[in-house]
């Protein structure tokens, strides 16, 4: 028994812990309905405290009855507000925790009470048709004539429209109202009279459809009512007053100027709808057939450019030779695009005057009988700029443009050396008047650096820039921020070495050193035909036998440069396998063996770091 007792006290408290409570004060229940969720809540004068379960994501909601406005709904403390009412008519709160113990009053206006003006409807045929909105609810009329009363403040806009289709008239106090999409608007004063005819007369109406001559296929479809007709261009063509035609024209043959139905300009070239009266409908299109333009283009290397018709690269691009090709664009295109050839630029564009003649979007506008000279030359790759990628595996996306060509290029494993580096050449001339925009996306953070400088630090980065020779962008996609080194010369006596750095950096200063990224590329070339180059003591190796070395920066690196000690000479009887230079440091024989040393022209040699006597 103890046991159940405490189950029913469990119960109890969970039930208690998930309860809440909203109170709606109300001073006419006969105004509103409330529901919780779907069900009606029994509701009386005054307070009413409605309970809910905080965790069944229930909507209270509160609807004006029939003959009643919803005004308000009131919270009486302002950190939660009053709720909003929609059109005078509902308002609801969702409920949870946070709505528990929230209280509301409830304003309400019974609308005969304040509806004093009155509008007279009067239908001449079937009033049964006609769809009557008073603010923004529906008013059934009862017969032919029906008087509608309405609060002159908040009420006096009307709507009519039709069941289907569109009204034949309407007049407020005997002018004709205008209706817009089939619906007609009234602003309404206490004793008008709106009068409505619901059906169009049933007569036939001519309908006179002109198009220029060899321009009938101008229009691609014509229909009244949905349905599709072939015989509109006939004289004796006519419809019922009342349907409505439907036109779609062929803009895509056709150079459309207007179309005009009873000289009124019509607001699209393309697609007209227009309900018929009981008057002749005259429908007027203006229009030609798209002609072929026929232009001059004068260039003097046609395998530096691509010339397109119409505004892009799809499609086949004209076949030029050098000096004059005669060449067409249909004019529903009306322009060509010039483009320069890889490694080309265009120097000049000009007309049959010799008038400069500017690009859009690469795009030159085209009348007929024009005259365009291109000039062209090969681009001067003068200058350089690097983008460095020590972690290009964990980037998404890398990438740049040039205002000048618009063309992307994406930067991959295919197109890097080993420790990540892109080299671009430019010409400085292009470069001064059109920026390049760089843009990088990556796993991590991407510290980003434009020559040392850091410009951007997130997982996608951008910049633009006008390039100038020698720039760096250095991008790091990796989870801790890169490292600063510093890096010293240390050289013998009369050793002057070339430093560069980032591939097209030269140290002016080798001795004072520099501090780098890490992860830099920094290469040496000793003045020696034999050196050595030591990091923190470990030598260098020369790979491509060219008196280069190189190694990427890990931290404050010492390098010291010296030249080649010499060594007592031994017999080639005591060499092993190893790589032969001559004594001007040039290689001659690569892991030669014992016999292949012996069988050298008598002389010194250097063989694996030592001088050795060929006899």
């Amino acid at each position: 028994m103890r046991k159940l007792y405490l189950m029913m006290l469990m119960l109890i408290s969970a039930i208690a812990v998930n309860a809440g409570s909203i109170t709606l004060n109300i001073a006419d229940p006969n105004a509103v309905t409330v529901k919780l969720g779907y069900t009606a809540v029994d509701i009386v004068a005054g307070e009413n405290v409605i309970t809910y379960d905080e965790s069944a994501y229930q909507t209270l909601y509160i609807n004006a009855n029939t003959d009643y406005r919803l005004d308000a709904v009131t919270g009486a403390d302002t950190s939660y507000g009053d709720l909003y009412v929609s059109s005078g008519y509902s308002a609801s709160v969702y409920l949870s925790s946070y709505t528990d113990g929230r209280y509301y009053t409830v304003s309400t206006t019974y609308l005969p009470d304040i509806r004093t003006a009155t509008l007279t409807v009067k239908v001449s045929d079937d009033y049964s048709l006609i769809r009557v909105y008073r603010g923004s609810s529906t008013v059934s009329l009862t017969g032919a004539e029906t008087e509608i009363k309405f609060d002159p403040n908040t009420e006096s806009s009307f709507r009519f429209s039709k069941t289907s289709g569109d009204l034949y008239s309407v007049t407020l106090n005997g002018e004709a109202v205008t209706g817009s999409y089939y619906t007609y608007y009234v602003t309404a004063s206490d004793g008008d009279v709106v009068e409505i005819q619901a059906n169009f007369p049933d007569v036939d109406v001519p309908v006179f459809v002109n198009v220029p001559e060899g321009c009938e296929s101008v229009i691609s479809s014509f229909s009244v009512n949905s349905s599709n007709v072939t015989n509109y261009l006939e004289d004796d063509f006519t419809v019922k007053a009342g349907d409505k035609i439907t036109m779609y024209c062929n803009t895509t043959d056709y150079s459309i100027e207007s179309i005009l139905i009873n000289d009124v300009k019509q607001s699209s070239t393309y697609y007209v709808s227009y309900t018929v009266g009981t008057e002749a409908v005259y429908i007027d299109i203006n229009a030609h057939k798209y002609a072929d333009l026929s232009f001059t283009l004068n260039i003097d290397d046609p395998t530096h450019v691509l010339v397109y018709p119409g505004n892009s690269t799809y499609g086949t691009a004209y076949t030029l030779v050098a000096g004059e090709n005669q060449l067409t664009v249909n004019e529903s295109k009306g322009q060509i695009l010039i483009k320069a050839a890889d490694d080309y630029l265009i120097k000049s564009i000009t007309d049959g005057e010799g008038n400069e003649l500017t690009l859009s979007s690469n795009c030159l506008k085209i009348t007929d009988g024009m005259v365009i000279n291109v000039t062209t030359a090969a681009i001067e790759y003068d200058s350089q700029f690097v983008v460095f990628l020590p972690n290009l595996e964990n980037m998404y996306s890398v990438y740049f443009s040039c205002e000048y060509d618009r063309a992307y290029v994406y930067i991959n494993s295919s197109n890097t050396s080993e420790d990540g580096y892109f080299v671009k050449g430019f010409s400085s001339e292009i470069a001064a008047s059109n920026q390049y925009m760089f843009g990088a996306s990556g796993k991590y953070n991407c510290p980003a650096y434009f020559n040392d400088e850091l410009f951007s630090s997130s997982t996608y980065v951008s910049k633009y820039f006008y390039a100038k020779d020698g720039d760096i962008i250095k991008i790091y996609c990796q989870e801790n921020e890169p490292k600063s080194c510093n890096i010293s010369f240390v050289a013998e006596e009369g050793i002057e070495p070339v430093v560069t750095y980032d591939i097209i950096k030269t140290l002016e200063n080798w001795s004072a050193g520099l501090t780098v990224l890490e992860g830099t590329r920094i290469t040496i070339k000793p003045n020696l035909d034999v050196f050595t180059v030591k990091v923190d003591d470990e030598a260098l190796v020369d790979d491509d036998n060219d008196g280069i070395v190189s190694f990427n920066a890990t931290g404050d690196n010492v390098v010291t440069i010296s030249a080649t000690s010499a060594v007592e000479s031994i017999s080639v009887d005591h060499v092993s396998n190893g790589n032969v230079y001559n004594m001007q440091g040039i290689l001659i024989l690569k892991n030669a063996d014992d016999a292949a040393v012996k069988a050298l022209p008598a002389g010194l040699y250097i063989v694996n770091g030592k001088k050795v006597l060929v006899r």
